[in-house]
């Protein structure tokens, strides 16, 4: 738990703490997290089947995070995002995931703040199964 705490969770803090002074001075003050539904409390019911607590509890805590971060910078005009995009065991291509969180970040302003967002790809908003790509917000 501790190591995937680290990367998940502590990784993505010291980073954002030492990227931060830059981006105070820049002009698009957009950062995004990619996390999973895995890390839902709300959708938890869904994906018990999916038996990786440690990864679970520090997506939810990188939530937190995400959130904390958006409420603190929000005033400074930052964009906190965060994007579901899968695992090593993804259902897309990289190519097609990361085109996707990247229209996300594009076209998402200032009232996507603080907000979790799934990915959009055409021909998955309903397929059955754990993963939907249907592009609308994600309950925390």
């Amino acid at each position: 738990m501790e190591e995937v705490f680290r990367l998940n969770v502590s990784g993505v803090h010291n980073l954002t703490k030492a990227i931060l002074p830059l981006m105070r001075k820049g002009e698009e003050k957009k950062i995004l997290n990619i996390s999973t539904t895995l890390g839902s409390i709300s959708l938890q019911h869904s994906k018990r089947i999916v038996t990786v607590p440690s990864y679970k509890i520090t997506k939810a805590a990188l939530s937190m995070l995400t959130v904390v971060y958006a409420s603190e910078l929000e005033n400074e005009g930052f964009t906190w995002l965060k994007t579901d995009l899968g695992t090593e065991n993804a259902d897309l291509p990289v190519d097609v995931g990361v085109s996707s969180v990247l229209d996300i970040l594009y076209e998402t302003g200032q009232d996507g703040n603080g907000r979790f967002f799934n990915i959009h790809v055409p021909g998955w908003e309903n397929v059955t199964g754990l993963n939907q790509y249907d592009g609308k917000e994600i309950p925390w």
